[in-house]
């Protein structure tokens, strides 16, 4: 009788432990998961793979629905300066609400070509910026910037809701 004790107190004690792993410590990690950041990363990832693929027409439909909504695709493909992109990092992802900055270091370079009359060449070299995307009825979209660095949204003053 004495045997079955110790038994049914060892059982109860692996219980309890295992309870306490499998629920217990997953609730104090600081490693939870974000479904939005892993939405996120898994679109930022198919946008640059798509860019090193040189699949430009796939990369429209990754940009907000302000830009796509005031440019036709046919005019963003005319308008891409020929860079071949080799590989992208991306950095330490913040997300505030609905927009995240994601920090980028791409290796890209520019064969020959010409631009108003003149031939430009930019070597293989690598480049850090940051990517602003939106999160826009369940799902990110890339922010377009114009060359001044402004955006389409702005021309949308019911954004946000």
């Amino acid at each position: 009788m004495n045997s079955i004790g110790w038994k049914r107190r060892l059982w109860l004690y692996s219980m309890t432990a295992l309870i306490i792993v499998v629920f217990a410590i997953p609730a104090f990690s600081s490693e939870k998961t974000d479904p939005r950041k892993e939405r996120l990363i898994e679109r930022v990832n198919s946008y640059w793979n798509d860019r090193i693929q040189g699949k430009i027409g796939n990369n429209y439909n990754y940009y907000d629905p302000f830009f796509r909504g005031t440019t036709t695709r046919i005019a963003y493909e005319a308008n891409l300066v020929q860079i071949k992109f080799h590989s992208y990092q991306i950095g330490s992802i913040e997300i505030k609400e609905n927009i995240a900055k994601v920090p980028m270091e791409v290796e890209f370079e520019i064969p020959e070509t010409v631009i108003f009359g003149k031939a430009i060449t930019v070597p293989k070299k690598k480049d850090k910026w940051v990517e602003d995307w939106i999160w826009i009825d369940g799902d990110w979209f890339k922010v377009y910037k114009l060359p001044s660095n402004a955006t389409y949204i702005p021309f949308f003053p019911s954004f946000p809701p």
